[in-house]
């Protein structure tokens, strides 16, 4: 299975110190090389993000089409671009992305995406968490995680809490 990620994931997940439930329950994660100098960027913030470079189930990759990168950063971030044009050349299985307008392009052009509440709930079916709402609830408060109120308690419904 392929699976690109946008930074918000990572982001999240780390800020919360969870990084091993996308480990466990995604496997192997690509991220284009501007989502990893995203990441760096959380140094400026005081976390040690030196960790993102041992990771051995993330593998960064450049998307080699860097002028359809360009012409969609017109719409949207540059992790975000370069992370839709990289799972469309890989032929993705998923995209990981938390932002709504990055999630209706890639939905347009036909990608299967997940955000960090699809996530949790597929970690906890899959038995890793009993609960979805601390995750939540922690991205929110530490990770400055922005949640739409009614995604939020949907998720909360769809995992049972």
């Amino acid at each position: 299975m392929i699976i690109v990620s946008d930074t918000s994931i990572l982001s999240n997940f780390y800020i919360i110190n969870e990084l091993d439930l996308l480990r466990r329950t995604l496997g192997h994660l690509i991220i284009p090389r501007k989502v990893f100098q995203e990441l760096e960027m959380l140094a400026n913030f005081g976390h040690d993000t030196r960790i993102f470079q041992k990771l051995e189930w993330l593998e960064i990759r450049d998307a080699s089409n860097q002028k359809a990168v360009s012409n969609l950063v017109r719409k949207l971030d540059p992790g975000e671009a370069e992370a839709i044009i990289l799972a469309n050349e890989l032929h993705a299985d998923f995209l990981l992305m938390d932002d709504h307008k990055g999630r209706v392009y890639a939905e347009s052009l036909g990608f299967k995406v997940i955000g960090c509440a699809g996530i949790l709930l597929r970690v906890k079916l899959e038995g890793h968490i009993s609960l979805v709402r601390p995750y939540l609830d922690q991205m929110i408060k530490r990770a400055n995680f922005w949640l739409n109120r009614e995604v939020y308690q949907k998720t909360l419904q769809l995992a049972n809490e």
